[in-house]
């Protein structure tokens, strides 16, 4: 069955005009998955049409403002519009201890639970199932622990797959676990040019992310999570494909379908 990516915000801590911090929608066999949940999040589920009724589980990949800041206001409108699905946030153990005081305060009366499902992100382990797909965590290498999603089909002869990976340097160590991913989402914050200070902050290049797609036989690849300094992402896609020629660059409002 089709996956159905909506990218809510492609551009990395600090927004521009043109695009906000990290989220995404993932919807496959009737279900609605939110990844990341950056600063005004719900204010681009408006603008790009996305729905928030059919979210019942979102994934935190790691506990940087610019990708979970927008959950308590995403929730509190959720929860004047009477969502009537529980919601499960799967995150590092501490977003709980960092959240409940404001959803206790502001979410107490609401319609529905919430529920936090921790994971240890040093390590790839199962965290969500049913009856069509696994999400598996992807362990990453940043400033802060964070992990990547791998989400993935289930009894099918060639199964879709989707990987997520924001933030993180580039590591080899992922190959394992995404090898042969249908489309595959990986952070470029910087150009090949500023190769020492992605080293230095922990981020990736355009380079490494076609590298890490190349090796991983990826079907397709995905660059977002842009400095504010690239006005124009246009050398930074050329850069991309001339290693891994099937890169599209993300932008606020893409829709992709495989």
């Amino acid at each position: 069955m089709d996956f159905n990516l909506t990218i809510l915000g492609s551009g990395s801590a600090v927004p521009n005009q043109n695009r906000n911090s990290t989220a995404q929608i993932l919807e496959t066999h009737d279900k609605s998955f939110l990844i990341d949940c950056a600063d005004g999040t719900q204010l681009q589920f408006m603008r790009y049409g996305a729905h928030t009724s059919r979210i019942s589980h979102i994934f935190i990949s790691h506990l940087h403002g610019d990708h979970f800041f927008g959950l308590v206001p995403l929730l509190t409108t959720m929860g004047m519009k009477n969502h009537n699905k529980d919601v499960h946030i799967h995150s590092h153990p501490d977003l709980e201890q960092l959240l409940k005081p404001l959803l206790d305060y502001f979410c107490h009366d609401m319609s529905f639970h919430i529920y936090f499902e921790p994971f240890n992100p040093l390590e790839s382990s199962l965290i969500y199932e049913d009856r069509s797909i696994t999400v598996h965590t992807i362990p990453l290498v940043h400033s802060l622990p964070t992990a990547g999603f791998l989400f993935k089909e289930k009894a099918f002869e060639n199964p879709n797959s989707y990987a997520y990976c924001s933030d993180t340097r580039y590591t080899e160590r992922i190959l394992p676990i995404i090898d042969g991913v249908k489309c595959l989402y990986h952070e470029t914050t910087y150009g090949s040019e500023m190769e020492d200070k992605a080293k230095a902050r922990l981020h990736s290049t355009t380079t490494d992310a076609a590298k890490i797609a190349e090796q991983a036989h990826a079907g397709k690849l995905i660059i977002g999570h842009f400095s504010k300094r690239y006005d124009d992402t246009a050398p930074l896609l050329q850069e991309a494909r001339a290693i891994f020629p099937n890169t599209y660059t993300a932008y606020d409002g893409m829709k992709e379908r495989w």
